[in-house]
């Protein structure tokens, strides 16, 4: 059986320092932002990213 799901996701927050995980993203139409904040409980930052 093939399952295929579909979220209608606008947009997302991703460690800055997880470039792999950025390029992901990018293929799947999402470009980053200017927003970043420090990740709650933890010294790395996230960044917002949109489609």
């Amino acid at each position: 059986m093939d399952i295929e799901l579909q979220f209608d996701v606008s947009n997302l927050f991703v460690l800055e320092k997880n470039k792999s995980a950025i390029r992901f993203y990018q293929r799947h139409g999402f470009s980053l932002t200017q927003e970043r904040r420090l990740e709650e409980g933890t010294e790395e930052h996230i960044v917002k990213m949109e489609r």
